[in-house]
């Protein structure tokens, strides 16, 4: 469940990509967790801050793309908000029913979506910051 930062992540937008840098970083901790933890206390800790960490985010690249004036803002702050929706289902059932399987499963699909979010979504603020040059 390794993900690690590279330059096909980049959105050539520093704040962002310090950002994304962070929320890797969170995502490293939610792992950590969950590999030296026999509960699911630790992981359900990790996740919360990690969930803070993408609300903030999100409300920073959000005010990004309304500057810039990117055409697919609707669509992407959509991703945002079923993202935020499914992460709050999912830290309200961590301590109540989730066994540690349960929580290998939700650290993936989150690596599935960061990954894929930053490189077809995140990347048209790269796109469109390029095409105004």
């Amino acid at each position: 469940m390794d993900l690690e930062w590279g330059e096909h992540l980049s959105t050539g937008v520093t704040s962002l990509d310090e950002e994304h840098r962070n929320l890797i970083a969170d995502y490293a901790h939610l792992v950590d967790a969950l590999d030296h933890s026999d509960d699911v206390s630790g992981f359900g800790q990790a996740f919360g801050r990690l969930m803070a960490s993408a609300r903030d985010h999100f409300a920073h690249e959000e005010r990004v793309m309304r500057n810039i004036g990117l055409a697919d803002y609707g669509n992407h702050k959509k991703e945002h908000e079923r993202l935020l929706k499914d992460a709050e289902d999912f830290f309200h059932n961590i301590s109540r029913v989730f066994r540690k399987k349960d929580c290998e499963a939700v650290a993936k699909y989150f690596r599935f979506w960061l990954v894929r979010h930053i490189q077809d979504h995140d990347q048209k603020i790269r796109k469109h910051i390029d095409r105004a040059d």
